[in-house]
């Protein structure tokens, strides 16, 4: 079995499956619905090859406050929980405001726990 991480152009994908007609091979794409090149369809619905869609949907709240804990470096306060809810169960979304939070100073982590700071008017609003 030989394992292949790439990224590139959707070309290039197509033209490597091209040269591997006759040997058995397994893709993994990933891509965000409504994302990348059209020729990306041609790949994921070859009518010659078994293929399987797998939808994901929105992250459950304990598996979401448990990746923000590892953004964080703790897991958060139930004040900190209502506010990265907000995500709606989006990874990509919760580990934006988990790093931006820390980031702009918003969060700081003592005594192992992540604690929601107010900073100015943007802060005040955030949380109410």
């Amino acid at each position: 079995m030989t394992r292949i991480f790439w990224e590139g152009g959707c070309d290039t994908l197509l033209a490597r499956r091209n040269r591997m007609r006759d040997t058995s091979v397994l893709w993994l794409v990933a891509r965000r619905t409504g994302m990348g090149p059209g020729s990306l369809d041609v790949l994921m619905n070859n009518p010659h090859a078994v293929s399987c869609r797998v939808e994901l949907g929105p992250v459950a709240p304990g598996p979401a406050l448990r990746l923000a804990g590892d953004v964080l470096g703790a897991p958060p306060t139930r004040k900190l929980s209502r506010m990265l809810a907000r995500a709606g169960g989006n990874p990509g979304l919760l580990v934006a405001l988990s790093r931006g939070l820390l980031e702009e100073g918003s969060v700081q982590v003592a005594g192992g726990w992540p604690t929601y700071v107010r900073t100015g008017i943007r802060g005040a609003c955030a949380m109410r």
